[in-house]
């Protein structure tokens, strides 16, 4: 596998007027973006789909009421443009062609009246426990965009899971970018290689 170009996802510069979504609190969801003033960076590039930000946690029912008993995934991206689609999958690291995978569409959280920015996001609730070896046998407890059957875990180059975000602009089946972190070797090369926040 050739390696892929590492960048790091780089931090927002300048804060837009704050934008405080109603309802925020311990009861509300886990994905941070929706209780904060969204930011944007203060230089655009103009290309539709640039990685701005990418933020990556995990709640805990200790400091969130709203995180399920085995806690839950959060996920905060911004993005320079607007595109149609943004398709994030979730794969275990090491090679086999039974692997468990998923894969979630990130929803707009927030984005920019004129089209330069848009902000995604989603939490997922962490589904089933040790009973389900394989993680197949739970498949009737994962739902796209709501639970994983993946527990939270850092997503460094040690972790034991890989993540691939896709983005897609409408009228076009290939993705117009390709984002990937986590273990290195699950990654694919086509895609540009980010260190998220986590």
């Amino acid at each position: 596998m050739s390696a892929a170009p590492r960048i790091a996802a780089p931090r927002i510069a300048a804060p837009l007027a704050a934008l405080l979504l109603a309802g925020c609190g311990l009861d509300t969801t886990c994905v941070r973006a929706s209780c904060v003033a969204p930011r944007v960076p203060a230089v655009f590039t103009g290309e539709a789909g640039a990685l701005r930000t990418l933020n990556v946690g995990c709640c805990t029912p200790e400091e969130d009421r709203s995180c399920g008993a085995n806690g839950a995934w959060w996920f905060d991206v911004v993005l320079e443009g607007s595109v149609r689609r943004v398709a994030l999958e979730v794969l275990p690291a090491g090679e086999g062609a039974l692997r468990w995978s998923e894969e979630h569409a990130l929803p707009i959280l927030d984005r920019d009246p004129e089209g330069l920015w848009e902000q995604r996001g989603i939490t997922l609730d962490v589904e089933g426990g040790p009973e389900c070896t394989p993680l197949s046998r739970c498949a009737d407890l994962f739902e796209p965009g709501s639970t994983s059957l993946f527990a939270c875990v850092p997503t460094g180059p040690d972790s034991p899971l890989s993540f691939r975000m896709r983005l897609y602009e409408s009228g076009q089946s290939a993705p117009v970018a390709c984002y990937a972190w986590g273990d290195p070797e699950g990654l694919p090369a086509e895609c540009t290689l980010v260190e998220p926040t986590f």
